[in-house]
């Protein structure tokens, strides 16, 4: 059985893998042929015939301002060096985007990445599949180090972003989100490791306060009635603490819980809240338990952490299995956990954000 379980979670991975690399390709190709078509209609322009004065019928005349270049792109993106536009078809079953991003313009014009009413930053795939799946999705972006997704939900224009794990990618993103995107409100989402022991798997935590473990701290405002909501689970009220590494420990919880009083604790609240502050955003955060305080986490997950592909993930997994066969069981139940616990997740948020102002 267990050998069966192994084949299957790496062949699920590599399929998955595969269609992603499909995508960036057929992206490429799309992105090729239009550069080729562009260049074929500039070398048509370039043959009008000259009319008596000397001047191309299509070209203004000498009185006339020549015009401007167009606009350098905008958005996430153009945070990044290069910013390019990966089509929906590298998440299976998902729409695809909308013909204005795959086609090429007729004319030159603005490549604008479109404002949003909400932006949700979670760190991970892992934590955010739930609410792409929910999304309409528009369009996906590429930045530096972090993806961005558009999409739709009902009333709402929304983008979510995959900063990368860590308070220094996430503040990262996170300005890109703000310069590129404009939310009105941003949401700072995810996976958090239980700190007090009455806390449950899957439980929803509405931080009224994040902290670090130097003593800043930031006061946050949860909905009253996003925390009088029992339909989505049980919802708790209270800090959270927001630390630099992955807390795996029942030893290490326990102290952080005594010691700073909090509920949970995550690596990226903190930086995100931060951030939006300093911009005069409004912000909340919307975390929910993984782990619980008595649990400890395999010792691989930090490995995982720090791999920003599915190529990378699963390679970072066969390693694991490699050196420790027995951690198979500990990431595929982890696995499992994830999802159940991003569907949760994403179903209040999609609740929530409809009820935002």
């Amino acid at each position: 059985m267990f050998r069966n379980l192994l084949r299957y979670w790496i062949r699920q991975s590599l399929e998955e893998a595969l269609r992603q690399k499909a995508a960036e390709l057929a992206a490429s190709a799309a992105r090729t042929e239009a550069s080729a078509d562009h260049m074929a209609a500039s070398a048509l322009q370039a043959e009008t015939p000259v009319d008596q004065s000397g001047t191309s019928a299509d070209r203004p005349a000498a009185s006339e301002a020549p015009p401007s270049p167009p606009a350098s792109p905008s958005g996430c993106g153009a945070q990044a060096e290069a910013q390019k536009h990966v089509s929906s078809g590298d998440r299976p079953g998902k729409p695809s985007a909308s013909t204005d991003l795959q086609q090429p313009p007729e004319a030159p014009s603005r490549k604008t990445v479109p404002s949003c009413d909400v932006g949700v930053v979670f760190a991970l795939e892992s934590e955010s599949g739930g609410l792409e799946d929910l999304v309409a999705e528009t369009g996906r972006w590429h930045g530096d180090g972090f993806l961005v997704i558009g999409g739709r939900l009902p009333e709402r224009q929304v983008v979510i972003v995959r900063s990368g794990a860590g308070p220094k990618a996430a503040a990262h993103a996170t300005e890109a989100l703000l310069d590129g995107h404009r939310p009105r409100w941003v949401i700072s989402a995810g996976f958090a490791g239980a700190l007090r022991p009455e806390l449950q798997r899957y439980d929803l935590v509405l931080p009224e306060a994040v902290l670090r473990p130097e003593g800043r701290r930031l006061e946050l405002s949860p909905r009253e009635d996003w925390l009088a909501q029992s339909r989505f689970g049980r919802v708790h009220g209270g800090l959270l603490l927001s630390v630099d590494h992955l807390v795996s420990s029942p030893k290490e919880k326990r102290i952080l819980g005594d010691k700073y009083g909090a509920l949970a604790v995550d690596m990226e609240t903190f930086a995100v809240v931060e951030v939006c502050r300093r911009r005069g955003v409004p912000v909340l955060a919307v975390r929910i338990v993984i782990d619980t305080a008595d649990e400890q986490l395999p010792p691989e997950v930090r490995g995982l952490l720090k791999q920003k592909t599915l190529a990378s993930q699963l390679g970072a997994a066969l390693g694991a299995l490699w050196h420790r066969p027995s951690s198979f069981k500990d990431l595929y139940r982890l696995k499992e956990n994830a999802l159940l616990a991003s569907d949760r997740l994403a179903r209040f948020l999609a609740w929530a954000i409809r009820q935002l102002p």
